[in-house]
């Protein structure tokens, strides 16, 4: 189900948190006069603003006009705190999760916000720490019942030695009250690397 226009609720703090450290990121794109990424990332921010139905979006626009302008003026921008970038990155793995969920045509648009969140972490050599690297698991393109992909994310594990990973993750979506398909799309994120489904000319290309 598409999201844009409904009401934001369960997530809201964290969208406004993204969007807000985004209006700064394009403080410092504006000081560096990389003004081709200044023009995506005012539509991107506007999409996305669109997309979980925040009202008064102009507010947000207004403040990013604002931050860019002075930044141009001053050709100075402040650096982002890693709180900030940290909440760019939650609101926007948030933002994504969403996208897959709510119908096949957002397959796209998640592909490019797992892009753009890759090029944060690059830019910014942000890379926690993790207990055990996560599998690739491509799960964009197949059937979207959750109980396919969960089934597919927990074969991955197995097939990757994370028996217990496996088990722990059909636990935590099937009894422990996800409420909801995003929620448990939420859940397989944190044990793999949501990935695109081969097309099938590659795959016969290969044999």
């Amino acid at each position: 189900m598409d999201k844009k226009n409904e009401p934001i609720c369960e997530y809201e703090t964290d969208i406004h948190k993204c969007i807000a450290g985004l209006t700064e990121y394009a403080g410092g794109l504006a000081a560096n006069r990389q003004e081709d990424r200044l023009h995506w990332l005012y539509g991107y921010i506007e999409d996305m603003a669109e997309f979980w139905g925040i009202e008064n979006i102009d507010r947000y626009l207004t403040a990013f006009e604002q931050t860019v302008s002075a930044a141009r003026n001053t050709g100075q921008a402040a650096e982002l705190s890693e709180q900030t970038r940290a909440d760019i990155l939650t609101g926007l793995e948030q933002y994504a999760d969403e996208m897959l969920a709510s119908c096949e045509e957002q397959d796209l648009c998640y592909t490019g916000c797992v892009r753009f969140m890759q090029e944060l972490k690059e830019e910014w050599q942000y890379y926690p720490e993790q207990k055990t690297e996560k599998p690739d698991c491509a799960l964009i393109g197949e059937d979207g019942n959750i109980f396919n992909l969960s089934s597919i994310a927990a074969r991955t594990l197995r097939e990757n030695g994370l028996q217990e990973q496996a088990e722990e993750l059909q636990r935590r979506i099937f009894d422990g009250g996800c409420g909801d398909y995003s929620a448990a799309l939420r859940v397989i994120s944190e044990y793999v690397n949501i990935t695109e489904k081969p097309e099938q000319g590659m795959i016969m290309g290969g044999m």
